[in-house]
């Protein structure tokens, strides 16, 4: 098992032992709750040995730290692997190019978290960080960055919450419980909005929406270093949320080496 490096402070039996379900900490008498969020699942590109690559360097595999049974492959319409840079360590999406890929097993119905770092083109949108999709469902939810604003949508109907696009360099979390889905981005604040997502497990795909059919002029440019989940847990709960301490420290690292503010 390769080792798990993850910036921040992490509480006791924090490590994702299988895909939901966290390891369970031993009781303390001396110590305070914690109030770190559990360690993510993540899909850490930087991390060369996570990728399974064709001839060409395209991306035909991409699995999770320490959870090597979990992994992000090409969809359906993504005949020709993703493309990556190899030297910022970074998966790449393109403008009308089916890259997506879709992460095996299925997230809860409620309640859990996503969050993305990614760093957007200077002349293109991304259009769609990620969907969400059941099996046998032909809708879908999609978290799009467009015009200047991170919007979360359904396939029918408008968007449901939006918040300004910082641009560069970007730290996204997004979260769903039974009643609400949240948005925070870098430091700010989360805002929320009543949101009732499919009571199924959900299908996650990156760089795409929906896996029933290409929809190219939705597909933006991207690039994507680090996805993280957290299954089972809405670590954006609460009257006053940002995204944790944990996954802010990982932006702030990717920034440092070669991101953008």
């Amino acid at each position: 098992m390769m080792p798990i490096l993850y910036p921040g402070s992490l509480p006791s039996g924090a490590l994702i032992a299988q895909w939901d379900t966290p390891v369970p900490a031993r009781a303390t008498r001396a110590s305070s709750p914690a109030k770190a969020s559990p360690a993510p699942v993540w899909f850490n590109a930087r991390a060369s040995e996570t990728l399974d690559l064709q001839d060409d360097g395209r991306i035909r595999g991409w699995h999770a730290m320490g959870a090597e049974h979990l992994r992000a492959a090409p969809m359906e319409f993504n005949k020709e692997g993703t493309p990556r840079d190899s030297i910022l360590g970074q998966v790449l999406f393109r403008a009308q190019s089916h890259g997506g890929l879709m992460i095996d097993g299925q997230l809860p119905d409620a309640p859990f978290s996503i969050g993305m770092i990614y760093t957007g083109d200077a002349k293109r949108d991304a259009l769609s960080l990620f969907s969400l999709q059941a099996e046998g469902d032909s809708a879908y939810s999609y978290l799009a960055a467009e015009s200047g604003f991170l919007r979360f949508g359904h396939r029918e109907g408008g968007p449901l919450v939006s918040i300004a696009d910082p641009r560069k360099t970007v730290l996204m979390v997004f979260s769903s419980d039974r009643a609400k889905v949240r948005l925070a981005v870098n430091r700010m604040a989360a805002i929320s909005t009543d949101c009732h997502l499919p009571k199924a497990a959900l299908k996650l795909m990156l760089g795409c929406r929906g896996y029933s059919r290409p929809l190219y002029n939705k597909l933006g440019s991207f690039a994507l270093s680090d996805v993280l989940i957290w299954p089972g847990q809405d670590v954006l709960a609460g009257g006053f949320a940002r995204a944790p301490d944990a996954a802010q420290a990982l932006w702030q690292e990717r920034v440092r080496n070669g991101g953008q503010t």
